[in-house]
């Protein structure tokens, strides 16, 4: 079982992971970050 520290890490690298991807939409469609829709 995963301890919550190694959780956490993994967590904060799929959040930089995520806001790395290309948001494709135009500025009238972003109302929130696209990493966080993701």
């Amino acid at each position: 079982m995963r301890s919550d520290r190694q959780l956490f890490k993994h967590m904060l690298s799929l959040i930089e992971k995520l806001k790395q991807v290309k948001d494709f939409r135009k500025d009238k469609g972003k109302r929130h970050p696209l990493w966080i829709v993701l």
